[in-house]
């Protein structure tokens, strides 16, 4: 079952403040050890993919080469960072972290209701589901199947272990579960859990103490205004999906996007007229990408580097160098998820390379 938090967000007022000079000494030095700029280039010098997971992890077992197990290492891997800080963490911002870290259950979340899916369309499942888990504390594996026997997509969501994190879930996701009904798209479900999570997320920050939340609103405020500019793209002309059903999978906070914002950039008929309401930062992004969805986020993700790392260096004194080191672990993990399927697929150095956040500064 879902370990809940043990303290409410509106009673943490009287936490200590953390011991800022301690913790990003300890950042300063986990941050020397991810593969960025020249570590992240030399591993594209490897021969083949076996060289390059043995460069990465030495003594993985062969078994450990399959896409699956690899991508589940490396998100285990970014959690487990991120964890490490939260242990010499005791303040306010100690919540804001472990709200990040209860995306892992969102995710896994996920992972069930995807095969669920398959398995009530009678496709293929991948394999067992166990091996596309995450490691969690918060999730009690042995609780999947009972999951997975869910009659409908309601009865599945209520048994999910989320009732500590989002107890009203269920109910605020009627109308999701009729459109699901309708058209048996599981990236509904996967939105409105998106938009749930990210709402708690901004409450995580809006907590915080005044000099850690004018951080924390530019750099958690761009990672939701980016999710929430792709989903809308997708929910709108993907799938489809009128205005009055897009926005309430949107969640109505961010750093240049708010609620008005929003609605104004759902109501436009296109994606071009879409993308031509954004802010201009954002605009600037879509129009490098040429309108491509993939390279547009790629370029988001380099946009929020660029200013995570001014962060990073810049706020010695508050939560920067926490949340500049959470997304640079965050943008290290999509780097090597990308350089390992480049060389799955034996794609030329050059062509993955391309293919990287930049990490430019």
């Amino acid at each position: 079952m879902l370990r809940t938090r043990s303290w409410p967000i509106e009673s943490i007022a009287m936490w200590s403040t953390d011991d800022y000079d301690f913790i990003n000494a300890k950042v300063h030095g986990m941050r020397s050890r991810l593969y960025e700029d020249a570590r992240l280039a030399a591993l594209l010098n490897c021969s083949n993919l076996t060289d390059l997971l043995q460069s990465l992890y030495p003594g993985r077992r062969r078994a450990f080469m399959d896409d699956v197990s690899v991508e589940k290492f490396l998100t285990e891997q970014y959690f487990d960072a991120l964890t490490h800080i939260r242990h010499y963490m005791s303040g306010r911002s100690s919540v804001m972290v472990e709200t990040i870290l209860l995306r892992r259950t969102v995710e896994n979340c996920k992972v069930v209701i995807q095969f669920w899916h398959q398995q009530k369309q009678g496709e293929p499942l991948p394999g067992e589901i166990g091996g596309y888990l995450v490691e969690d504390p918060n999730i009690a594996t042995p609780a999947v199947k009972p999951m997975l026997d869910a009659e409908a997509m309601p009865d599945l969501v209520a048994k999910l272990p989320l009732q500590g994190l989002l107890p009203d879930l269920p109910d605020q996701m009627k109308a999701v579960f009729e459109r699901y009904e309708k058209d048996h798209i599981p990236f509904y479900i996967f939105a409105a859990l998106d938009r749930a999570y990210h709402d708690l997320l901004w409450e995580s920050v809006q907590a915080l103490r005044r000099g850690d939340r004018r951080v924390a609103v530019r750099v958690i405020g761009a990672e939701l205004d980016a999710a929430n500019i792709l989903a809308a793209l997708r929910l709108r002309f993907t799938y489809g999906l009128p205005m009055e059903e897009t926005l309430p999978l949107l969640s109505a906070h961010g750093h240049l996007l708010n609620a008005e914002s929003l609605e104004l950039m759902c109501q436009a008929e296109g994606a071009d007229g879409l993308i031509h309401r954004l802010p201009a930062e954002y605009k600037a992004i879509f129009v490098r990408a040429h309108g491509d969805l993939r390279e547009s986020e790629r370029l988001f993700w380099d946009h929020l580097y660029r200013m995570a790392n001014r962060i990073f260096y810049q706020n010695m004194f508050n939560i920067g160098a926490i949340l500049g080191f959470y997304v640079f672990k965050k943008i290290e993990f999509m780097n090597l998820a990308r350089v390992i399927q480049g060389f799955r697929y034996e794609l030329p150095a050059s062509d993955i390379r391309r293919e990287l956040i930049p990490l430019g500064h």
